[in-house]
């Protein structure tokens, strides 16, 4: 999120990034880790701008979209609006969906093989994709962390009233733009997507970055007074 936090507070915007307990460390501390403590993380950066200023904007990507969502339905009038970038209320990855109500049954079962390979990063640039640091493995454990805050997140998005930008790309590989229509159909405030034809899942580092820096602060133009930026990746 490094490019488009620089770009916004470029402009004059505060923006605070944030660092989702289990990430950017190390598989293992992933592994110990839950949907909760990632959420926990993401309110703490909310607390931590309260006390500057009185509305912001919650920008996340991938789970971080997610976060994003629920942050909006907790803080209705604190956070005006919610920026999704790349959001992952639905993987691609068909096996993901058969072998995720075993999940719960098959956990303490497995000694070993906890864990599955993630292959490249979802990334079109290749200098992007090979700077960019990523776990080369996912736990099975924080993979139905993700399913059951996928299942939390559907059920509250009618409760979500604040405008919303979306930003996917047509050649994501790992959430499908079914993201979208399910946002349009079920979010309860206004939704502008935008679609985005040569980046891959990772928006905010890929070919397009830059028009992704320009539409969302064109997104925060859109609402008055500026308001500073909390980030969830």
């Amino acid at each position: 999120m490094r490019f488009l936090g620089h770009s916004l507070h470029a402009r004059g915007y505060t923006v605070n990034a944030v660092r989702l307990a289990g990430h950017c460390t190390s598989v293992d501390e992933l592994e110990q880790t839950t949907r909760h403590e990632w959420y926990v993380s993401a309110r703490a950066g909310v607390e931590e701008l309260q006390p500057d200023t009185p509305s912001m904007v919650v920008v996340g990507q991938s789970m971080g979209a997610l976060l994003a969502l629920k942050l909006a339905v907790e803080y209705p009038h604190r956070i005006a609006g919610i920026v999704l970038l790349s959001p992952a209320l639905v993987l691609s990855n068909p096996w993901v969906h058969r072998i995720g109500p075993a999940l719960p049954l098959l956990l303490p079962l497995l000694r070993r093989s906890r864990r599955v390979g993630k292959g490249e990063r979802d990334v079109a640039d290749r200098q992007a994709r090979a700077e960019s640091p990523s776990y080369r493995e996912v736990p099975l454990r924080a993979l139905h962390q993700l399913l059951v805050l996928q299942k939390e997140v559907r059920n509250v998005l009618p409760q979500v009233r604040q405008p919303a930008l979306i930003v996917h790309s047509r050649q994501d590989h790992t959430c499908p733009p079914i993201n979208i229509t399910i946002l349009q159909r079920d979010l309860g405030g206004p939704v502008r997507p935008v679609f985005l034809n040569d980046s891959f899942h990772v928006v905010s580092i890929d070919v397009d970055k830059e028009r992704v820096a320009s539409e969302v602060m064109a997104f925060l133009e859109g609402l008055a007074p500026p308001v500073p930026l909390r980030s969830c990746d």
